[in-house]
């Protein structure tokens, strides 16, 4: 499994690729397999938590977030920074991620039930006086804790 690593900050390290273990496990009683991953990884998807809800602040309208471009955000934040830059030359073009994950977000929060600028205004209630990144942590300790299924 693959996962991206978030960017935060204007002077932080750029985003990393990183390779991860999961364990499956067999339940003796019904045989059903269990997936258990790493905090912040979510099976089935490229991005770890921290990057995806990184990317939603990146994109969301001030003063939640920064507002910023979808292409402006992968620049920042995307993983084929490099070779994929030249496609969002043209300013219609955008991270067509960003809105894919966002209608997929409800489940990953089960105590959460509006859109993505609710969730990041509750978000950054609950970091109180830290930054996004403080922000990003708590999405991602709070979406391990709900323990939602992926």
């Amino acid at each position: 499994m693959v996962v991206v690593g978030p960017v935060l900050g204007d002077d932080a390290a750029p985003a990393e690729v990183l390779e991860c273990w999961q364990r499956r496990y067999r339940c003796t009683a019904c045989e059903a397999i269990l997936v258990v991953l790493p905090t912040g990884v979510m099976a089935r998807y490229l991005y770890s938590t921290a990057a995806i809800v990184m990317a939603f602040f990146l994109v969301a309208e001030r003063p939640v977030g920064q507002g910023l471009s979808q292409a402006e955000a992968y620049d920042r934040q995307g993983m084929l920074r490099d070779v994929t830059s030249r496609a969002f030359r043209d300013p219609s073009q955008r991270w067509r991620s960003v809105g894919r994950w966002a209608r997929c977000a409800r489940p990953w929060w089960t105590g959460w039930a509006g859109d993505i600028s609710a969730l990041l205004h509750l978000l950054v209630q609950r970091a109180g006086d830290q930054d996004v990144s403080g922000a990003v942590g708590v999405a991602v300790d709070s979406h391990a804790g709900w323990g939602c299924a992926m």
